[in-house]
C-alpha cells in the first residue's frame, strides 16, 4: 500500500468520480484508476463500485476512508512542516470555531498568521463539541476553539481552556411582545430554539434552577447564527452569546438581550487530539488565538 493509492482513493471520492478525482491531482485518469485498482488489489477488497448514480462506496471503502484521509492529510502535514521550517510560507491550516472566538479572536490573530505565513491558506469550519470529533476522526482540522465539552474522554483530547467566557442571554426579535419579561416564568409557554450542541447551550439546566419544567424545542440548530436568523423572523427564543445578540439589536434585527444574568456562561476552550502534532504554521495560529485572548481579558 502506498501513499500515491490513498491519495488516489480519497480524490476520487472527494470529487465524486474518477475523472474529476484525477483534475484534481493533475494527474491522468488512467493513472488514477490504475492506483484505485492496485489499492484494491492490494487489500482484497473492493472499495468503489458503480451505481445508478454514478461511483458509491462499498461497505469496506466506506470505513477505510476516514482512516485513509487522515493518513493523506498527515502525509501532506509533515510535507508542509518542511516547507515552513525551511522558510517557505505555504501550506494550509484549518480549524474548527464557534462563533464567539471567531468574532473576537480570529480576525486578529489571522492578520498576525498572514503577517508570519503570508502564503498559508486558513479554513474556518464552523463546527462545536461534538460535532468536531468527526473533522478530527477525518483528520480535516488541525484543532478546534469551542465551547467546553461536557464528558470529554480526556485520554483522547486535550482541553485547555482560555482567557474567554461566552456570556449568554435570552434573544428575541425585535417587537417581541415578551421584550419587556421580568423573569423566566413569564417566558416559559413561548416557543424556544436549541441552539449550539445537543444541550443547547445549558436551555434545560436553565429552567430547572428556575423550578420549570425545560421547553420542548421544535428545532436544533447547530450553528448559534443560524437559531437567531430564525429568532429574528419569527416569535421563538433562544439562548445564545450575549455578544452576538447585542450585534442582531445593534443591526435592527433583535431585541436587546434579556435576563443576561440567569444565562450563565460558557467557557472557551482549545481542543487538540492527544496525538496531534501542528504545523509550524498551524502552532502560530493557535498561539495567535491565544494572545489575543489573553490581551482582550488583560
Amino acid at each position: 500500500m502506498q501513499i500515491s493509492q490513498l491519495r488516489a482513493f480519497v480524490a476520487a471520492v472527494a470529487a465524486g468520480g474518477m475523472g474529476a478525482g484525477a483534475r484534481s491531482l493533475g494527474i491522468a485518469q488512467p493513472t488514477l484508476t490504475r492506483a484505485i485498482q492496485q489499492l484494491e488489489a492490494d487489500l482484497g477488497a473492493t472499495l468503489l463500485a458503480r451505481g445508478p448514480a454514478g461511483m458509491v462506496l462499498t461497505q469496506f471503502g466506506r470505513q477505510l476512508l476516514p482512516h485513509a484521509q487522515r493518513i493523506v492529510r498527515s502525509h501532506g502535514k509533515v510535507h508542509e512542516t518542511s516547507l515552513q521550517l525551511a522558510g517557505d510560507g505555504t501550506g494550509e491550516v484549518c480549524v474548527a470555531i464557534s462563533a464567539v472566538p471567531r468574532w473576537l479572536l480570529a480576525p486578529r490573530a489571522a492578520v498576525m498568521l498572514w503577517e508570519r505565513y503570508p502564503r498559508v491558506r486558513l479554513t474556518l469550519a464552523e463546527a462545536v463539541y461534538p460535532q468536531v470529533l468527526h473533522h478530527f476522526e477525518r483528520g480535516s482540522i488541525d484543532f478546534a476553539i469551542c465551547p467546553a465539552p461536557i464528558g470529554t474522554d480526556q485520554a483522547t483530547l486535550r482541553v485547555e481552556p482560555i482567557p474567554l467566557q461566552s456570556h449568554l442571554a435570552v434573544a428575541m426579535r425585535k417587537d417581541h411582545a415578551k421584550a419587556r419579561a421580568k423573569n423566566l416564568g413569564e417566558l416559559a409557554t413561548c416557543t424556544w430554539i436549541a441552539s449550539g450542541p445537543s444541550t443547547g447551550l445549558g436551555l434545560p439546566e436553565m429552567f430547572h434552577a428556575h423550578g420549570l419544567d425545560a421547553p420542548d424545542c421544535p428545532l436544533q440548530c447547530e450553528s448559534v447564527e443560524c437559531a437567531l436568523r430564525f429568532v429574528a423572523d419569527t416569535d421563538m427564543l433562544t439562548l445564545a452569546p450575549r455578544l452576538l445578540i447585542e450585534r442582531g439589536a445593534q443591526e435592527g434585527k433583535l431585541a436587546p438581550p434579556l435576563l443576561g444574568g440567569l444565562g450563565g456562561t460558557v467557557q472557551i476552550c482549545m481542543l487538540t487530539p492527544e496525538e496531534r502534532v501542528l504545523t509550524p504554521a498551524a502552532a502560530f495560529f493557535r498561539a495567535a488565538l491565544l494572545r489575543t485572548a489573553e490581551e482582550r481579558a488583560s
